[in-house]
């Protein structure tokens, strides 16, 4: 088996229960709602997906919201 990853770059905003507005600009119609301290948003397949404290939505410039943890994103300025 291979295996890899989608390398993206663009906007993003972490996922914080006490701050939701920039995430929620990101994540547009994708973001569904809050269960606790957890966002539920719409994958790309369409199948709903939790997304934890400390997890990103980044958003490439001509692209869809994508959804990572935070061991998965390299964050800058």
């Amino acid at each position: 088996m291979r295996a890899g990853t989608i390398a993206v770059e663009g906007r993003a905003a972490e996922w914080d229960h006490d701050d939701q507005e920039e995430f929620r600009a990101l994540a547009g119609p994708r973001f569904l709602r809050v269960e606790g301290d957890t966002a539920v948003v719409a994958g790309s397949d369409g199948r709903e997906q939790p997304v934890y404290p400390g997890w990103f939505v980044i958003v490439p410039e001509d692209g869809e919201p994508v959804f990572a943890a935070p061991a998965r994103v390299r964050a800058g300025s």
